[in-house]
């Protein structure tokens, strides 16, 4: 069988469950592995030390994403342009120094392959205020079938809360808040068409339809690209 490009190896390493701006992303606890196996690509000279610290300074990037090195979690997210720079930066060559120039780096810790996700049940609510990122919330819709989902709140600043059944998104609220952070988003690399901003109120509803007793869990998934956020959701149980 024909071996993978680079791009097909960062391609595999993306998270279809997890995405920013649109884009899935390439979560912190897969940067080890796919430094293991573009080692393995002839254009590749990098260690997998050497590749993990490159990703990790690409995570600088995407801070709204929740990359940040002092943080427990870091993400790549692929750039409107393409995988290509990153790509040309994985086959540059290093350069080589002397042992006097080598200074020592700490490479932070994975994060957890399956972070804990606070569950609650589909009659119970859930507040956050913080600084920007990504938060999963697990909501126990048990085995009763019907119409179920979320009421959410973002206040003023501007969230976007989808919920996750079976691994498929089965509804999205876009970004929900004040007219004003329009181009803070535009700013980050949203696009207009996951923009809803300005409506009043900014408070909405998401609702699918449960047709299967299993599985009893969703996934509540809260982008908060913008700092000093605040956000409320209450689960609505099947009926």
């Amino acid at each position: 069988m024909d071996e993978l490009t680079i791009e097909e190896h960062i391609i595999w390493h993306q998270d279809p469950l997890q995405q920013c701006a649109g884009e899935p992303i390439i979560p912190q606890y897969n940067f080890e592995p796919l430094a293991k196996v573009l080692v393995g690509v002839e254009e590749v000279t990098k260690t997998v030390e050497d590749l993990i610290l490159l990703f990790f300074e690409e995570a600088k990037r995407y801070s709204a994403c929740g990359a940040n090195l002092n943080a427990t979690y870091a993400v790549i997210r692929r750039p409107p342009s393409g995988w290509g720079k990153l790509i040309d930066k994985i086959k540059a060559l290093n350069i080589e120094t002397t042992d006097e120039e080598l200074i020592p780096i700490v490479i932070p810790a994975p994060a957890p392959v399956e972070p804990d996700v606070v569950t609650i049940g589909c009659n119970e609510a859930f507040n956050f205020s913080g600084t920007s990122g990504i938060k999963d919330i697990g909501i126990d819709f048990g085995e009763a079938l019907g119409s179920c989902g979320i009421d959410y709140d973002p206040a003023s600043i501007p969230d976007r809360f989808q919920i996750i059944y079976d691994g498929v998104v089965v509804a999205d609220s876009l970004f929900r808040g004040s007219e004003s952070a329009r181009q803070s988003l535009l700013d980050l690399g949203y696009i207009e068409s996951e923009l809803d901003l300005g409506t009043d109120p900014t408070s909405g509803s998401l609702r699918f339809n449960k047709t299967e007793a299993l599985p009893t869990t969703a996934i509540i998934r809260v982008t908060a690209p913008l700092p000093s956020t605040y956000w409320n959701v209450v689960g609505v149980c099947p009926s």
